[in-house]
């Protein structure tokens, strides 16, 4: 699967594990999941995201453990939990050795073994021998890789990553990933003319003064480190102010270990007096200079760079600019991370990954930006080059649609010349007329298309500034299209609120939406009617949410009273509103929540009695009213019912498979509800048992899906 960098492959991976479990389950077969990553870093920030979707990871610290693993040896193999919950190893592929091999589980269980393999790109060629042992240690299992940057036109091609992993699966390139909101654009910043013309003298001082001959000597010099410092700082700061956000981060890629050295002592003399703790294993140690910080794989422990990594992603880290060298260029996700500074040019895919540390969306913010000290022009575009012929020959015409990961001035002028045509129809120099031409409009798309205009005009209006590119744009008040941006945008809300009180599809997931956009506005409206207009204001919010609580969303009771609620209200203009209609309305609201709210407590008490199921207290209601019913004695029905649920919980707690096979769980339903009208006295038909078990039945296979 070839998923551009930040398009969440991650959570990808987490979701099919829970759709593969399911398709295993129904063709009888257990599947364990494995998510293979190359170094420990990555392992430990799977572990971390898997978790904090709810998953159960494992993750294999040893050849040991992970042999254990695979076969099934170990807490980490308890069938049961892994059953209720996605249940991953997350294991380096240096644990794969000739002695990882599956063997039968240790259940009487058919296993399928499903490998997820990260970053495929890396480490991974024909007769090597992590592919190799990674075959070899199930030679039946599914294996799924993933990368956002594949290999392409290696020297023999044998070693593309499409011939080592076979065909593309699917693929999403920066345009549909950036469309779609999940990566931004990138900014290629200028460097000033001036300080590449200093940087040019410094160099040739050094070479023919200083008779330095050894490049990366001369790049970490003091004379030649300095100036550079001065500049990021500069830049950074000044970025802070442009940008309107002081908690964006900064990274500096050196040219050298030994120039990212010199360049993080030079930004700790820039500002020596930041102090503060950093927690590393659970204990607080005193770390001063803590605006920037230096990570190199020879520099501190590892508990100590994984303490300042997981620091810096934190939106209140006092670490403003981590200095690298080869660390942190693949795989790192700080959303904060908003300033790449080049300091070397960086080959092929791996130039695209160290670029993408930027595009992760933060807030508001349009791009990611990237100050490039050592023109990477020629290795980008070349790069970019190889992907999109890479995709022509999967897409065809199809790929005349994908761009570059760069915004360029040619596509902030065309945009801004498309933003001007559209703004001409309104009166962008007097709010009061704009407001009053926004007012008119009753149709959403033109609306959402002003919208999209004036924030994009926002974006690019604080690019150009920022790049230079004055010539760009005509003199137009920033300040004055956010105060348009939020007119439009209160206007959409106003007939969102129209069209949600007119309930005209007002299902539970319709009340649910309608509370969400509750904020109503009146263009009609006198002082003295405000105290009005405020208690109205309030009742149909508490009204909806009395509606949103019930559980039932087929009882009779209750879609009748949503009906009368639409019928009452599917008229109603909420601009045009008098007091006199608001507090009528008033009345009506007090009625209707009154009537929901007792229906709501004669619910609950019902579900108390089945220990707080509400599936039971369902079924009691539908089987109390399916003519005929069972019995007409509620006492009667809840002992049947109350037998049926201790049997039903006992067979699914004791084996979570059953709810895969539907047809075999409602048999046993059957079964149960058959004996509870033996024990209770209460003569049966075949129809209105089955009626009553495929109800339960279908409560307990819904209930599974919504906790899946």
């Amino acid at each position: 699967m070839w998923h551009t960098q930040g398009s969440g492959k991650t959570a990808l991976s987490f979701f099919l594990t829970r759709y593969l479990r399911d398709y295993y389950q129904a063709k009888n077969r257990v599947a364990r999941f494995f998510f293979i990553v190359d170094r420990l870093d990555l392992a430990d920030q799977a572990k971390g995201e898997f978790e904090a979707r709810g998953a159960v990871v494992a993750l294999a610290n040893s050849k040991e453990e992970f042999a254990r693993s695979l076969k099934g040896i170990g807490d980490d193999t308890n069938v049961v939990s892994a059953e209720r919950v996605p249940f991953i190893t997350v294991v380096n592929i240096q644990k794969f050795d000739e002695g990882a091999v599956a063997t039968d589980f240790d259940y009487d269980l058919d296993v399928q073994r499903v490998y997820f393999i990260d970053e495929a790109h890396r480490d991974y060629k024909r007769g090597g021998a992590f592919l190799t042992n990674l075959v070899t240690s199930d030679r039946e299992a599914v294996r799924i890789a993933l990368t956002g940057t594949p290999l392409v036109n290696t020297k023999d091609g044998r070693n593309d990553t499409k011939q080592v992993f076979g065909p593309y699966v699917h693929k999403y390139f920066y345009n549909q990933s950036i469309a779609d909101g999940y990566t931004l654009k990138l900014l290629r910043e200028p460097v000033k003319i001036e300080f590449r013309l200093k940087m040019q003298e410094v160099l040739r001082d050094l070479k023919e003064v200083k008779k330095l001959v050894d490049m990366e000597k001369v790049y970490a010099h003091k004379s030649y480190v300095d100036p550079l410092c001065d500049y990021i700082v500069d830049d950074y700061l000044k970025s802070q102010i442009a940008l309107g956000d002081e908690s964006i981060g900064a990274m500096v890629v050196a040219h050298s270990s030994a120039q990212a050295r010199a360049i993080y002592a030079r930004l700790a003399e820039l500002d020596p007096d930041v102090s503060t703790e950093l927690v590393i294993n659970g204990e607080t140690e005193a770390r001063h200079r803590l605006d920037s910080e230096l990570i190199l794989h020879d520099e501190g422990t590892k508990e100590t760079r994984r303490a300042i990594c997981d620091n810096f992603k934190k939106d209140d880290s006092p670490i403003n600019i981590l200095v690298v060298y080869n660390m942190l260029l693949t795989g790192f996700d700080a959303h904060r991370l908003k300033k790449l500074y080049l300091c070397r040019t960086i080959k092929a895919h791996n130039l695209l990954q160290a670029l993408t540390r930027v595009n992760r969306p933060y807030k508001d913010m349009a791009f990611g930006y990237v100050v490039d000290f050592a023109d990477i022009t020629e290795e980008y575009d070349k790069t970019n080059r190889a992907y999109l012929t890479e995709l022509t020959e999967e897409l065809g015409d199809a790929t005349k649609d994908y761009s570059s990961l760069f915004e360029d001035p040619a596509t902030i002028k065309a945009d801004l010349a498309k933003i001007k045509d559209l703004l001409f129809s309104y009166t962008t120099d007097n709010m009061v007329e704009f407001k009053a031409e926004i007012n008119a409009i009753d149709d959403k798309a033109v609306l959402y298309d002003l919208r999209a205009a004036l924030a994009r005009y926002k974006d690019l209006r604080n690019v150009v500034k920022q790049q230079g590119y004055e010539e760009l744009y005509d003199k137009f008040d920033v300040g004055r299209v956010c105060e348009m941006l939020g007119e439009v945008s209160l206007r959409i809300q106003a007939i969102n609120n129209k069209e949600a009180l007119a309930l005209q599809d007002m299902s539970t997931g319709a009340v649910n939406l309608l509370l969400s956009k509750m904020e109503f506005r009146f263009r009609n409206i006198g002082s003295e009617e405000l105290e009005v207009a405020d208690e109205f204001q309030n009742k149909p919010k508490r009204t909806y949410e009395s509606f949103a609580h019930n559980f039932d969303a087929k009882d009779p009771e209750y879609v009748n009273l949503l009906e009368e609620l639409r019928s009452r209200f599917e008229k109603v203009n909420i601009e045009e509103m008098t007091s006199a209609d608001m507090a009528e309305s008033v009345k009506e609201l007090d009625s209707l929540r009154g009537k929901m709210e007792d229906l709501n407590r004669r619910n609950a008490a019902l579900a108390k009695k089945y220990g707080g199921d509400e599936k039971f207290a369902r079924a009691h209601k539908q089987a109390m009213r399916t003519p005929p019913p069972l019995t007409t004695s509620p006492t009667t029905m809840f002992s049947i019912l109350s037998s049926v649920k201790q049997g039903a919980d006992e067979a699914v707690m004791s084996n979570r498979n059953m709810l895969g096979n539907a047809p075999y769980f409602a048999k046993q339903v059957r079964r149960l509800v058959a004996v509870a009208c033996k024990d209770a006295g209460v003569k049966y038909s075949l129809v209105q048992v089955k009626s009553v078990a495929e109800y339960i039945s279908k409560e307990y296979i819904d209930e599974r899906g919504r906790a899946a």
